[in-house]
C-alpha cells in the first residue's frame, strides 16, 4: 500500500492516488477525510508489521463518494477494500 500522490483541487478537495498490489486508485475528499484516510493507513501498515495470524477488518473511512476499508490478513498482509458509500 502506497501513497502515489495527493494534491488540492479547484474545489477545495483533494485527489489522492494509492499503489495497491500494483493496482492504482484515486480518490477524493475534504482535507478532514485525506487525514482520516491517512492516519487509518499508518495504523494499518504498524499493525501489519507485528501481526501473523490476524484475519479481520480495522477500519473504514469515508473519501467523498467512497467507503474505504483497512484489514489484515495472516502473515501480516495489509487488505484494501474500496466500495460506494452508503
Amino acid at each position: 500500500m502506497q501513497l502515489v500522490d495527493a494534491h488540492l483541487t479547484d474545489a477545495g478537495t483533494i485527489n489522492v492516488t494509492l499503489n495497491f498490489g500494483g493496482r492504482v486508485k484515486r480518490l477524493e475528499g475534504s482535507v478532514e477525510e485525506t487525514n482520516a484516510l491517512c492516519a487509518a493507513m499508518r495504523e494499518t501498515a504498524l499493525l501489519a508489521t507485528v501481526s501473523d495470524n490476524e484475519d479481520a477488518w480495522l477500519s473504514e473511512v469515508r473519501m467523498g463518494d467512497d467507503a474505504v476499508r483497512f484489514g489484515l490478513k495472516p502473515g501480516g498482509v495489509v487488505a484494501l477494500a474500496v466500495t460506494p458509500a452508503s
